[in-house]
């Protein structure tokens, strides 16, 4: 369980800190909630304690998964047919909603190989910037370093990896 002070990841949302554990009595029922401040715009938010999951709080990553984050993107994935893109586009929305970095950054890997090969559908695109917003702003977080210098650092690995750099200069 999470204590007061500890930075959480609130999938979805960013990286924040964990303010207060607050007692409310929400139609008759008396909850256990946390208090959430995102780092990023200082929102808050209120989280059951009871109903904290993966998908709506977790620990922050640990170096093993963000090494991983960067070996995902470091290996383009082979495009192979495209026959079922609408299934594989339809499945990200559900692998985003998860809060897994590691599908995230698979997300943005196979966006951008496949946008280095050809133009992107609005809906691949807006997907694209999703993914890539979520997975920037979450290793800024963890890695207590700044977005731009993060976005750097995509778009050399992936300009290594695939041989033209197709990262969103957006974050």
């Amino acid at each position: 369980m999470f204590r007061i002070g500890a930075k959480v990841a609130y999938p979805g949302h960013g990286s924040g800190v964990i303010e207060a554990l607050e007692k409310k009595t929400i139609r008759g029922v008396e909850c256990q909630l946390f208090v959430v401040r995102l780092l990023e715009n200082g929102h808050l938010f209120l989280v059951p304690a009871a109903q904290v999951t993966s998908e709506s709080l977790r620990p922050p990553l640990s170096r093993a998964t963000v090494s991983k984050v960067y070996h995902i993107l470091r290996t383009p994935k082979p495009l192979g047919n495209s026959a079922n893109w609408l299934r594989r586009f339809r499945s990200y929305p559900d692998k985003i909603k998860t809060g897994s970095l590691i599908e995230t950054a698979k997300i943005l890997r196979d966006l951008l190989t496949l946008r280095a090969e050809k133009t992107l559908s609005a809906n691949e695109n807006e997907m694209l910037n999703t993914a890539h917003d979520r997975l920037v702003h979450e290793l800024a977080s963890e890695q207590a370093t700044s977005k731009e210098k993060i976005l750097e650092e995509l778009r050399v690995m992936f300009l290594l990896a695939v041989g033209k750099s197709t990262v969103p200069a957006r974050s």
